[in-house]
């Protein structure tokens, strides 16, 4: 017999704007880093993988941009709610502690790691936050 789904994933399963905006996190995030891979300064040396590192470090030279984002209130949502990376424990799968910036990350390159790791937990894993 299969386990239940967790509520939260049924949701963005069933619900049309849970649905929705999964969709459009993924859409756009797919969009964008795409975009960070086709320029040349953002793509990571000897990999097709977007430098995001490098990025941040474009938008840390910029403190106005950077203080439209914390405007937008990612800086204060991943405070409040810092995701989980998924992790293989010694007992299986499992959760690391909340995600918290290093000292003296820069606020961007903090919200761009935790964008990735909700993009890895939507759509790489972590679909069942409740079972091993």
């Amino acid at each position: 017999m299969n386990p239940p789904v967790p509520v939260p994933i049924s949701e963005i399963a069933t619900n049309n704007p849970g649905k929705e905006l999964a969709w459009t996190f993924f859409a756009f995030f797919a969009r964008f880093e795409y975009a960070l891979k086709r320029t040349s300064r953002f793509l990571a040396a000897n990999d097709a993988k977007a430098n995001w590192d490098a990025f941040a470090g474009a938008c840390d030279a910029k403190p106005d941009e950077v203080s439209k984002l914390e405007a937008t209130g990612a800086w204060k949502f991943f405070q409040a709610t810092p995701p989980r990376k998924q992790i293989h424990g010694p007992a299986g799968l499992d959760w690391s502690d909340p995600t918290t910036p290093e000292v003296n990350e820069p606020r961007i390159r903090w919200i761009c790691r935790c964008l990735r790791i909700v993009r890895n937990n939507l759509f790489h894993g972590g679909k069942y936050p409740m079972m091993n």
